[in-house]
């Protein structure tokens, strides 16, 4: 994969929160498609830009192989280089000054706390056992 012709992405310049640099791989959040995507010979992985829904097609229908739909272009941002000049320490000193929004409050008498919830319950079929052959009584012959 040939780098892009775009300048290099200066990750000092990117927020905190759109870049990850612990963990197995590095990674960003594609400035263009807004997705996460990992790093890769200093330069963001190729990629395609988000697939809009395709409609399911009706069964016995073939499906949609032409058109706008089938053929979804690579994001701008793919391929782009990457200049990494944080190091993990100065990344994760300018995390916490990030706001991050907080969660909804639900307050709602009716929403049940992930403690209070069950099991499944095992529904188990009452079958009669099998008789092996060697048990049943053998008629006479007549």
């Amino acid at each position: 994969m040939r780098p892009s012709l775009r300048a290099p992405l200066l990750l000092s310049q990117l927020p905190p929160d759109h870049i990850a640099l612990t963990g197995e791989r590095r990674s960003l959040r594609c400035p263009d498609c807004d997705q996460w995507q990992p790093i890769r010979r200093g330069m963001v992985q190729p990629h395609r830009s988000p697939r809009p829904r395709q409609p399911k097609p009706h069964p016995g229908l073939p499906r949609v192989t032409t058109g706008p739909i089938a053929h979804v272009p690579r994001c701008p941002g793919s391929g782009r280089p990457v200049t990494i000049d944080l190091t993990v320490a100065e990344w994760q000193a300018q995390l916490p000054t990030v706001s991050i929004p907080d969660a909804p409050v639900i307050d709602s008498p009716d929403a049940v706390s992930p403690d209070a919830r069950r099991a499944t319950r095992v529904k188990r079929s009452h079958h009669q056992p099998v008789t092996p052959l060697h048990r049943m009584r053998q008629t006479p012959a007549r």
